[in-house]
């Protein structure tokens, strides 16, 4: 599943970065892969087993990272992973881009034996505003502001006898 994500990752930017002439693969001794497009548009992926990063840079200079496959760390954003709860470094997502000032953003999926009801009550102490919140039989949703004005969204739906939560947040400088 990592691996998938990561081909997705890598074949996203790639097509981005496709244009008239189209992209060429430069490969570097390291296992490295770097992408470009002619036009100062690049980027290099590296895969090295247990995370992969995807480091892009456009024609501007303004650079953008993302890693997936390790340990996110959600304090900046003024979060934790709910307490007792599974945390899936494996599909987790962190990254940074410098094109508007430095916004960060993590994307982290756990499970909990815990219902969808408190794992909303949980997040809902962390917001100092909340802007959607949303209940079905199955599942849940939750969009707000955090203490340190961190955009936030927490999904929670079933995964068998448990709950699985996707939080997202993001942070601009």
């Amino acid at each position: 599943m990592k691996h998938a994500l990561s081909a997705f990752l890598m074949l996203s930017l790639v097509g981005a970065l496709t244009g008239c002439g189209g992209p060429s693969a430069i490969p570097e001794p390291d296992g490295k892969v770097t992408v470009s497009d002619g036009q100062g548009n690049t980027v290099t992926s590296d895969v090295n087993g247990k995370e992969t990063v995807v480091e892009g840079t456009d024609s501007t200079g303004a650079k953008t990272t993302v890693k997936t496959g390790s340990a996110v760390d959600l304090s900046p954003f003024g979060l934790e992973p709910y307490p007792g709860a599974e945390v899936r470094n494996d599909l987790s997502t962190s990254g940074t881009t410098t094109a508007d000032g430095g916004t960060q953003m993590v994307s982290v999926i756990m499970t909990t034996s815990d219902s969808h009801d408190e794992v909303m009550a949980f997040y809902k102490g962390k917001l100092k505003k909340v802007e959607l919140e949303s209940k079905a039989p199955e599942s849940a949703m939750l969009v707000g502001v955090t203490n340190n004005d961190s955009r936030v969204n927490v999904n929670m739906g079933k995964d068998g006898d448990k709950t699985q939560i996707t939080l997202i947040a993001t942070k601009k400088p």
